[in-house]
């Protein structure tokens, strides 16, 4: 990691507590994270390292970037590891104080976003790695966070609007209505409800009227669908200007 940690920055065992919770679990996922976490814990004790969420943090990043430098397509042993990291880094993401996930944030942001995309990667690894990219996002400086068509949230948000997994795309129009929520007493609304709308218009619906998607069928028609439940959940978020915005593409058009 390029950033500067202070190791110290909390008591908290974390080790300790994820084998608490999950210790006992039958389920595998639980037991290739209780290994994991072990295997994190065996290494830190020989460094002298405290068991503390922002070392954890930082050992959870590496092994992620190492992850997604190796081979491509992807191992099917490796998806494993991305399963159990991605977990790992949604449980104590939002453990480490907010000046370390700000220090963290660009670069955490753009790998996770990059390795979310893998075609190979599960459905509940996307769905921890949104969870994340939530985080870090509502997390940051307001100035800095806020939503634009650059940014690696928003462009990794564009890609899982219309996924065809129901966790995965539902967990994308949740972090997208999250980050709305975070600016509802901010004067910088209409600027996140701006970026959230032109995101939006990038889907076909939007972009080209009812008749955009009459070629692809099922398909086209599903996607109306997904990007409508997305609408359910932000319309009521954005400002009032962006409402209307929104609203003058469903203006019936059948007088």
């Amino acid at each position: 990691m390029e950033e500067e940690i202070e190791v110290n920055k909390s008591d908290e065992d974390f080790s300790n507590s994820i084998l608490s919770e999950f210790g006992s679990s039958t389920n595998e996922s639980h037991r290739h994270l209780c290994i994991a976490v072990g295997s994190i814990s065996e290494v830190i004790k020989t460094q002298n390292l405290p068991s503390s969420p922002v070392v954890y943090l930082a050992y959870t990043l590496s092994s992620l970037t190492i992850i997604s430098n190796g081979a491509n397509p992807v191992p099917i042993s490796d998806n494993i590891l991305f399963d159990v990291f991605l977990k790992l880094l949604s449980l104590v993401i939002v453990k480490v104080p907010v000046d370390v996930v700000r220090k963290t944030r660009e670069s955490s942001s753009q790998l996770i976003a990059t390795v979310i995309v893998f075609p190979s990667i599960s459905e509940t690894a996307v769905v921890d790695g949104f969870k994340c990219l939530e985080h870090l996002f509502n997390n940051g400086e307001e100035d800095i966070v806020l939503p634009s068509h650059d940014s690696p949230l928003f462009n990794v948000l564009s890609k899982f609007l219309t996924d065809s997994r129901p966790h995965v795309r539902r967990q994308c129009h949740l972090c997208l209505r999250n980050i709305l929520i975070n600016f509802q007493k901010s004067p910088l609304l209409g600027s996140a409800s701006e970026s959230v709308i032109n995101l939006l218009e990038k889907v076909p619906l939007l972009a080209g009227g009812a008749n955009a998607n009459a070629d692809e069928g099922t398909k086209g028609a599903q996607q109306v669908l997904y990007i409508l439940d997305a609408l359910k959940e932000c319309l009521p978020l954005l400002s009032l200007k962006y409402k209307n915005n929104i609203l003058k593409h469903f203006k019936c058009k059948c007088w």
